[in-house]
């Protein structure tokens, strides 16, 4: 009898654990970069890699990385999604590329986290939890493209990035410096771009951390009410 308890305890449990699977998503949460504000919106007259340096306070996972989308396009039309993809990646202070990742066109990568003024949101792909630790500068960088040297058939048709913008972080990052290098494709963005205050910078990639996948979640539940039923049964 004890027996048959403790397996139907277990298949009940994982049935609920099913059940929360299905309708819970991992989400991302805490981005580095909370959002900005003033400034201007625009875009570069050459192909870059652009970005931003950081600093970590503590060691900390990171799941997910971005780039901000406009609400409206160069010349001030509204906008659906982002025009071209982008390729964003997350170097070590030597230009080694840690992670890296490509935010579709369009409305196809999720949208979380926007901003009111300027409008618009950050779009997220997810990568391999990738660990940041204090004592190490990371440079983050977004490749924009805005010719034909890096998209045959390019229509003019361009994304933007903030720009002199006053920016919100986590409680673990700490902003060093924007980052530039021109290029016709992703490249580690070395050089720093010339800011009129050094509190401000270009905006536009982005990093987050995730809460637990729901089958961490899941295991999680099944332990707490399985081994006591387990323990009881011996």
């Amino acid at each position: 009898m004890k027996v048959a308890q403790v397996c139907l305890s277990i298949i009940g449990t994982t049935y609920l654990g099913v059940f929360i699977s299905n309708q819970a998503q991992a989400q991302i949460n805490s981005p580095a970069l909370i959002d900005f504000t003033g400034g201007e919106v625009t875009t570069f007259l050459a192909d870059a890699t652009a970005g931003w340096s950081f600093t970590v306070n503590q060691t900390e996972t990171y799941n997910y990385l971005g780039v901000w989308d406009s609400d409206l396009n160069f010349i001030g039309e509204n906008t659906n999604g982002l025009e071209l993809p982008h390729e964003v990646g997350l170097w070590d202070s030597n230009g080694d590329l840690l992670t890296s990742t490509t935010i579709q066109s369009g409305t196809a990568s999720m949208a979380v986290f926007p901003t009111v003024d300027p409008p618009g949101v950050f779009r997220w792909e997810p990568i391999d939890g990738i660990t940041l630790s204090p004592g190490e500068t990371y440079y983050l960088g977004a490749f924009y493209c805005t010719s034909s040297d890096c998209i045959p058939g390019f229509t003019n048709d361009v994304d933007l990035f903030g720009i002199e913008t006053s920016a919100n972080f986590s409680p673990n990052i700490n902003f060093n410096s924007s980052t530039f290098v021109s290029s016709f494709s992703f490249t580690f963005p070395g050089g720093e771009f010339a800011i009129s205050s050094p509190a401000m910078g270009i905006f536009g990639p982005n990093i987050a951390q995730s809460i637990p996948e729901p089958t961490t979640i899941l295991s999680s539940i099944i332990t707490l009410i399985t081994i006591p039923l387990l323990k009881k049964r011996q």
